[in-house]
């Protein structure tokens, strides 16, 4: 889900994926064909619209367990999958499926990133099944934005 992603994150990623420095059979193609004004226009609009999330079933006993595996991504992705710095995505609300394959692509070397490397070498596919099961169950907004809606 891209709705309410960080601007700068949006630009960043399309970006990488334009000058081939992260692949994806469908983003690398997409990307590759905008221009730096449409990444611009692309990241501002949907940065702007409000997140919205599927309720998610998992079992508690794996939203716990990714709950403590979870300590190791708060310093980018922040406590509970909102990221406060722009340049990395938040994690919060997206879908239990997109971040094990996400997770594993990062294991496998398939996404690129440093940090993420390193981070996701040592999981089991069951540490990522409960980091997606924890952060699929949190809220993909802020606390004080999910207070004002309800």
């Amino acid at each position: 889900n891209l709705a309410g992603q960080h601007a700068a994150y949006l630009v960043r990623i399309l970006g990488a994926y334009k000058s081939g420095a992260q692949t994806d059979i469908m983003m690398s193609s997409v990307a590759q064909a905008l221009s730096d004004p449409e990444i611009q226009n692309l990241a501002s609009y949907y940065a702007g619209l409000s997140c919205r999330q599927a309720p998610h079933k998992a079992s508690a006993d794996a939203v716990a367990a990714g709950k403590t595996l979870a300590k190791n991504c708060t310093a980018c992705h922040g406590e509970t999958g909102i990221a406060a710095n722009p340049a990395w995505p938040s994690i919060a609300g997206q879908q239990a499926g997109y971040l094990v394959n996400a997770l594993k692509a990062f294991r496998a070397g398939l996404r690129k990133d440093p940090t993420m490397a390193a981070v996701v070498r040592s999981l089991s596919d069951a540490d990522i099944t409960n980091l997606a099961a924890y952060y699929s169950a949190q809220s993909c907004r802020p606390a004080a934005q999910e207070r004002k809606a309800q």
